[in-house]
């Protein structure tokens, strides 16, 4: 599974086009792939050559979607942004729904931020901050990450982004502890 294949560097991005064009050709019978994007033309041109299967998603029902969540994160009572006033909240929905780019995971990470301030008046330095991409949030997230835990934090990482099946909490704590002799 390829998600966001269009939020990609463009140098990663055709090495993951020419793999897929590879991959493909080569008639393995079992292999599928799920490859999402926005509608791009040069990924559109470089998927053209491969046996796929297109289903286009309204962008406008990827921003419903948004909406909706940023909603439910603002009004829900177990959530910690619902005490706050109407006009902050809607200050956060109109900032991070325009924000987005029909960017879901854009979403998340910035109410997930949001989340962490103490104060209305840090809720509203970091809304005239937004980061206005994926890529820039990631930097500013792994940015805020203590230099004494960058090892282990590289550990789990590394850990999550190679393993054969999900990890489940409890073992990613016993993966980052854990160092080869």
């Amino acid at each position: 599974m390829l998600d966001a294949l269009d939020e990609v560097a463009e140098t990663f991005k055709c090495e993951i086009l020419k793999f897929i064009r590879n991959a493909t050709s080569k008639g393995i019978k079992k292999l599928h792939l799920l490859v999402t994007s926005r509608d791009e033309a040069n990924i559109r041109t470089a998927m053209s050559h491969t046996p796929h299967i297109t289903i286009h998603i309204a962008e406008e029902d990827v921003d419903a979607n948004i909406r909706t969540y940023v909603r439910s994160c603002l009004s829900e009572p177990t959530e910690r942004l619902s005490g706050l006033s109407d006009v902050l909240k809607s200050e956060i929905d109109t900032k991070v729904v325009d924000g987005t780019r029909v960017m879901f995971r854009w979403a998340v990470c910035q109410i997930d931020i949001l989340k962490q301030c103490r104060k209305a008046r840090d809720i509203k330095d970091t809304l005239r901050q937004l980061p206005t991409t994926l890529h820039v949030t990631y930097v500013q997230i792994l940015g805020q990450i203590n230099e004494r835990d960058y090892e282990d934090t590289f550990s789990i990482l590394q850990w999550l982004a190679f393993s054969k099946c999900p990890l489940t909490l409890t073992e990613i704590a016993e993966a980052a502890v854990k160092r080869p002799n």
